[in-house]
């Protein structure tokens, strides 16, 4: 019994779901209202109009080349003393959750994160159901060891 729950619970947690993407897709360089946006998963219909157009499906982008868009991109770049955030859908992965780059004129720092509008903000976040599936794990296997004692 405890392992089947065990076992729809992780499966819950790693099975991602099959639909695209959102993220944040601007340049602060040409818009200012890219510098600071909110977290995590958005209606559109409740952004403001300076920044709606800024949250995309990924797989609706019209680039030249087709790309099986998987995870958001988010860039701080200082350039001569200017600092730029460039936020974007992303299909080509580093492999790491952040990186730096640096050369004379640019330095980068870039993260890479696979949550819908996860390339805002720099705050932590939590998801409150695996927080409180983690809560009921712990005391559904604490009182169900204490009866079996």
């Amino acid at each position: 019994m405890i392992r089947n729950l065990l076992i729809v619970c992780i499966l819950l947690i790693v099975v991602k779901s099959g639909l695209a993407i959102h993220c944040w897709n601007c340049n602060s360089y040409l818009d200012k209202a890219c510098a600071t946006l909110a977290r995590g998963p958005q209606d559109k219909n409740q952004l403001s109009n300076d920044i709606r157009n800024f949250y995309v499906d990924c797989n609706t982008l019209n680039d030249t080349f087709p790309r099986k868009y998987s995870f958001c991109r988010k860039q701080e770049q200082e350039i001569e003393q200017e600092v730029r955030i460039v936020r974007s859908c992303g299909f080509e992965t580093s492999g790491r959750d952040c990186y730096k780059t640096a050369n004379p004129s640019v330095k980068t720092f870039v993260c890479e994160c696979k949550e819908d509008g996860c390339n805002a903000s720099t705050i932590l976040s939590f998801n409150p159901i695996l927080i409180l599936l983690t809560i009921f794990l712990t005391f559904f296997i604490t009182t169900f060891n204490y009866f079996s004692n």
